[in-house]
């Protein structure tokens, strides 16, 4: 993970490296990997805004349009090379030669290797580490960074471009595929097996089980916690008021639109309370259910 470098620093690796320090040594001094500074410094030679714009600028030399679309190339080939049908294959094999029987062992061996109980808190620490006071922040960065307005709207793009109509929809589809590999007629009875195999009699218990760990009595004050932080979100009170103001245009109520949205009238509660949103599937009949010319809930924030 590369850590956040303010132009301050930018500037004076460059001017270090012009008073002769090698690149390893600026490196260290930064507390940066060694490549992290080559870019940074040549990017800043050669004149580009930013070391993403100068590795970009090398992979459209080599023929690609971007240094993604060069990454992926590097990854077929290394794939087709070794005999495997994808790149995920081939890290496997990689992992399993290393005594990993997985991603997730291998990560969780990374962890304690520096000191931490999970993969998920090394993460958080090399995020903070990097200059980020939240994983979320991180994300949002990097898609800045890509052109996009928000992580969700960069990961909805990665979707479609792999045949999916958005995000929800690939995690929806791929959690279904992996079910039926594992012989279970759907994702929720392979949820179930999880849970009973971590030693928990239901889901339930293991949400209670998680709640307490944060802090909280139940399972039940946990969501309620979490619904007040969701309502606070800039996208469920544009959405809250939308709902409300246009249910007072059509003079109905919340009963007549769960009945034309095809829902029971708790979900519609929630939404017009600001405490969910609806899933992507239901967002274009919402809208045009209430008159709205909207088809998505980005195209909300958007106007």
């Amino acid at each position: 993970m590369i850590r956040k470098v303010s132009e301050s620093d930018i500037g004076l690796m460059y001017r270090l490296r012009d008073e002769g320090l090698s690149y390893s040594a600026i490196a260290r001094r930064f507390d940066v990997h060694y490549m992290t500074a080559y870019f940074y410094i040549r990017a800043k030679e050669l004149g580009f805004a930013s070391r993403v714009e100068y590795i970009d600028h090398l992979a459209r030399k080599k023929g690609f349009r971007n240094n993604n679309e060069y990454k992926k190339y590097r990854y077929k080939l290394l794939t087709r090379k070794n005999g495997f049908k994808n790149y995920q294959e081939y890290k496997l094999d990689l992992l399993k030669k290393k005594g990993f029987s997985s991603v997730k062992k291998y990560r969780a061996n990374i962890a304690r290797r520096n000191g931490f109980s999970s993969y998920g808190e090394y993460k958080k620490h090399l995020i903070r580490k990097s200059g980020f006071s939240t994983v979320r922040e991180y994300y949002e960065s990097n898609a800045k960074k890509k052109g996009f307005s928000s992580f969700k709207e960069h990961q909805d793009y990665l979707a479609r471009k792999n045949g999916f109509r958005n995000n929800s929809d690939r995690v929806k589809r791929n959690q279904e595929l992996l079910a039926k590999r594992k012989g279970f007629r759907s994702y929720y009875e392979y949820e179930k097996y999880l849970v009973r195999k971590r030693g928990f009699p239901s889901i339930l218990a293991l949400r209670e089980y998680w709640a307490k760990r944060r802090g909280f009595s139940s399972a039940h004050k946990l969501f309620k916690y979490l619904a007040k932080k969701r309502k606070k979100k800039a996208i469920n009170r544009e959405l809250s008021l939308l709902i409300q103001y246009s249910l007072g245009e059509l003079d109905k109520n919340q009963l007549w639109l769960s009945e034309r949205l095809g829902i029971s009238e708790s979900a519609v509660s929630r939404y017009t309370s600001g405490e969910t949103t609806p899933r992507a599937s239901l967002q274009k009949k919402l809208f045009r259910v209430l008159n709205l010319p909207y088809k998505t809930l980005d195209d909300i924030l958007k106007n």
